[in-house]
């Protein structure tokens, strides 16, 4: 009798935690909307709520904890706080690369999402070794597409002309 009241706690343990799950999901999915309807404030309040869940309820290196740290950062990128924008990608990309390796194409997202957030803080430097390394996982890659690729590799382009193009007023003043 004891072992079938113990199988039967587990299962109700099982069911909360997707419960559980599926509320953080939802929270997630609210912080999106709110994201598209320029509500950073709110964006920022219901992720961290899905975050919370999902830190409680999951092993730390789960890949639902990486994506909220990694619409975590993009929210800070809107409100340009490069600081934790940054932080909060680095903390992604640690969970991606742990679960998936270097060349797995969420690698890759995170390393474009710090070069844009660089890119944004005028660092083209910065920026581009991250454009780099997300060209090298998607090169890697082989389920990534032509055009994901040929994105990425005309931000490089634009990111260089700029970059030139300072360098040389720069030059010439």
């Amino acid at each position: 009798m004891k072992i079938k009241i113990y199988q039967f706690n587990q299962k109700i343990n099982y069911f909360l935690i997707i419960i559980m799950i599926k509320i953080s999901i939802t929270y997630n999915n609210i912080s999106l909307v709110h994201e598209k309807l320029h509500n950073i404030d709110s964006a920022m309040y219901y992720n961290k709520k899905a975050l919370s869940i999902r830190i409680s309820k999951l092993n730390e290196n789960h890949v639902l904890i990486a994506s909220c740290y990694l619409n975590l950062g993009n929210l800070n990128t809107h409100t340009a706080n490069w600081d934790s924008s940054l932080f909060y990608f680095e903390k992604a990309k640690k969970i991606y690369e742990s679960n998936f390796g270097l060349k797995h194409y969420q690698v890759a997202a995170v390393n474009n999402d710090i070069a844009k957030s660089y890119a944004l803080q005028l660092k083209p430097d910065s920026a581009l070794i991250y454009y780099n390394q997300a060209i090298y996982c998607l090169i890697k890659n082989s389920s990534i597409s032509r055009e994901e690729n040929a994105d990425l590799i005309t931000q490089i382009s634009s990111l260089l002309k700029n970059n030139t193009e300072k360098n040389n007023i720069s030059h010439t003043v």
